[in-house]
């Protein structure tokens, strides 16, 4: 999206004011979640999930995945203190009221890749 004329970035912490003040469409909130608490990523949602205009929301967040004792020590000792399960995930998109339209798990290399992300798009019900 970056070549696309009407579209910014910005990194910073969101407000209720930032849905509000401008028509939000698309949101990609990569490597984010895991660095939140359970209240925090609900309030952040809900805020998504009260936006009239959202088309479409992406995560991308670290996972731990049963049986995955490699994968599951990296998301152990990321700086994010709140990896959960892909469940966990999809319970904080519940709770703040959006649709997980779709879940996938995705490689970090498409060849070597033992590591694994956890990918939601979220929607408005």
């Amino acid at each position: 999206h970056a070549g696309r004329p009407n579209t910014r970035f910005e990194r910073r912490i969101c407000e209720a004011s930032d849905f509000s003040a401008r028509p939000v469409s698309h949101v990609s909130m990569i490597g984010l979640l895991h660095h939140l608490s359970d209240a925090e990523a609900v309030e952040l949602l809900s805020l998504l999930a009260g936006c009239p205009t959202l088309v479409r929301a992406v995560s991308l967040d670290i996972v731990y995945l049963e049986g995955r004792f490699y994968n599951n020590l990296l998301a152990y000792f990321d700086r994010g203190r709140f990896c959960r399960d892909a469940a966990g995930y999809a319970r904080l998109a519940g709770a703040a009221g959006l649709s997980v339209r779709s879940k996938q798990l995705v490689r970090s290399h498409p060849t070597r890749g033992r590591v694994e992300y956890f990918v939601q798009e979220l929607t408005r019900p």
